[in-house]
């Protein structure tokens, strides 16, 4: 299971020789499912998600897989069920409360989110990942000085991003980046950072030299970040920016004939047809997103979306900022200016 996508491919018979010899070894069955995902073969994946947890309902990994495709699906009451059974069968594992923090935030209640983000950390102190979720749920209630105290850098540049740190941001990615120059999900914090930060010069450059065309794009990245270097090739007319284009609306028309539905696959629709030069399809499905609870602070920043003057854009984001300071308030935080957007260099 390697970034590799040829290695990649060579697991799938790895794991139905497992199978074969123990068919009920709940984990190995979980495994297969993950890596049927993907291959987005989506619904022979949920099969097998809900085979082994016939046989072993409390097991972590199962619910956590098979709660993050309800998620995709935008099907929260299967979701909700799903985690009301595993807390009633693991009332002291973090993991279903930390679904409850994911549920509550993709509703648009954020502070309520964060408020089970710190109870999954309080059961799990030791768990990596409780408290980076803390910090992400900070981050997206805009509260960044205390998310530039987190241990990790990922955290700390996107923090910086949003303050409008702009060289803090450029330096801290470029540092971790040389670090780690071939892994994918740091190249394309790379890209996120430099294209919010609207510094499209340097995206396109790093496109050139990480990858220099499409299909290396695509080989090196299992979910090619089309919309982090796209409006960089699309402005600098760049070779590859027509084929590019077309790749990103035949993946997320994919995604969409899969049954993907969340507000996330709108948002991201969205910004593509953006790129594509229909903003008013663009900002049909941001407010479809804002309907299904989508409170997303990045929404200040997108470079694409705040190049010009937008009506609709407008009004949407005065809603979020309202919502956002109403989340704070609950939190006994006081209201905040959201980001700015940045103009280009």
């Amino acid at each position: 299971m390697g970034f590799d996508a040829g290695t990649r491919n060579k697991a799938g018979a790895l794991y139905e020789r497992a199978l074969a010899i123990k068919p009920n070894f709940a984990l190995a069955r979980n495994d297969y499912g993950y890596w049927l995902n993907d291959q987005k073969r989506f619904d022979e994946a949920i099969a097998q998600f809900e085979v082994a947890l016939a046989r072993d309902p409390a097991q972590s990994d199962l619910n956590t897989n098979l709660l993050a495709y309800y998620g995709r699906l935008g099907d929260f009451d299967k979701a909700r069920a799903q985690v009301d059974r595993w807390l009633a069968i693991s009332p002291e594992n973090p993991g279903p409360h930390a679904f409850r923090a994911s549920l509550q935030e993709a509703s648009g209640n954020l502070a309520e989110g964060l408020k089970f983000r710190r109870k999954v950390l309080a059961m799990a102190p030791h768990d990596p990942r409780a408290s980076p979720d803390v910090h992400f749920g900070e981050l997206g209630l805009g509260e960044f000085q205390t998310v530039l105290k987190a241990d990790e850098p990922y955290l700390r540049y996107r923090a910086m991003v949003l303050m409008g740190r702009k060289d803090d941001a450029r330096a801290l990615v470029r540092q971790e980046t040389d670090a780690r120059p071939d892994f994918p999900q740091q190249q394309s914090d790379y890209l996120d950072v430099h294209n919010s930060i609207h510094d499209w010069a340097e995206v396109a450059r790093y496109y050139d030299e990480a990858w220099g065309s499409p299909e290396s794009f695509q080989q090196a990245c299992i979910w090619p970040p089309y919309t982090y270097v796209l409006p960089a090739l699309l402005d600098a007319g760049h070779r590859d920016a027509p084929a590019m284009l077309a790749a990103a609306r035949r993946a997320i028309d994919a995604d969409r004939a899969s049954g993907f539905r969340n507000a996330n696959y709108d948002m991201n629709e969205a910004g593509i047809y953006f790129l594509e030069g229909h903003p008013g399809k663009a900002t049909d499905l941001l407010e479809l997103a804002y309907s299904k609870g989508k409170r997303d602070i990045y929404l200040f920043i997108y470079p694409s979306l705040n190049d010009a003057p937008r009506p609709r854009l407008e009004a949407l984001e005065a809603k979020v900022a309202a919502d956002i300071n109403a989340e704070r308030a609950m939190l006994g935080w006081p209201a905040i200016e959201m980001p700015k957007a940045y103009r280009a260099d």
